[in-house]
């Protein structure tokens, strides 16, 4: 099921980025961008909208009151330079907060609350490989290792496959089916780990895979959302 949303903010470039972040989740279709929420008021009453991105600060009418005009049950993320309206904006239908610059990584966690919420199903074409004239599927992938200008993929199945790509093309894909990199060359896939070491990650499988110093941090902030 498609998720359908819009971007209403009155930057650019901050449309932009909405714009390309989404464009990277096969659930999300972003039916419009609109600079000024009554643009998008209006908009609203002849279309059915799933999710909202929302800048707060904007010309005439500002998010917030954006929100109290007009007559929708569309979830809605925030997107805004400024953090001291966070709260504020928790008494509608918010389900996440992204303070500008957004970042893919951020913007990840918050679309995926929306996966979850929507039910969508993991898709099975979610990396489509032309090499091997196939689709496969994330839970089906332990970890992933960069080798030069291609990427070695560990199946639970003790299958292999190496494909023409970067390890970060794939992980900004994975990234939100709860992969961690946790190396500069290893990205994990989350439900296979099953203890995290000062120097590396034992998975289920029990194979230890490197984990880097500048990733230690992450992991573990990882590893207590599970």
């Amino acid at each position: 099921m498609k998720v359908k949303c819009i971007i209403v903010d009155d930057e650019p470039n901050a449309q932009a980025i909405l714009k390309l972040h989404s464009d990277k989740f096969d659930f999300l279709s972003v039916e419009n961008t609109f600079s000024n929420a009554i643009e998008a008021a209006n908009y609203l009453k002849s279309n059915t909208i799933d999710l909202i991105f929302l800048d707060i600060e904007m010309p005439q009418v500002t998010g917030l009151n954006f929100l109290r005009m007009i007559d929708s049950d569309a979830k809605v993320i925030f997107t805004t330079a400024y953090s001291e309206y966070a709260l504020e904006g928790y008494e509608f239908n918010v389900v996440d907060y992204l303070l500008k610059p957004i970042t893919f990584e951020r913007f990840s966690k918050a679309v995926k609350k929306i996966s979850v919420k929507n039910e969508v199903k993991e898709p099975t074409d979610l990396i489509k490989l032309s090499q091997l004239h196939q689709s496969i599927k994330p839970s089906e992938i332990i970890y992933l290792e960069s080798i030069g200008n291609y990427v070695k993929i560990y199946f639970s199945k003790s299958k292999t496959e190496i494909i023409h790509s970067t390890l970060k093309d794939l992980y900004e894909i994975l990234l939100v089916y709860n992969f961690i990199r946790c190396h500069k060359s290893f990205v994990v896939n989350q439900k296979f780990i099953e203890e995290v070491y000062p120097n590396c990650i034992k998975t289920t499988s029990n194979k230890e895979i490197p984990l880097g110093i500048s990733y230690r941090q992450q992991v573990r902030e990882r590893m207590k959302e599970k």
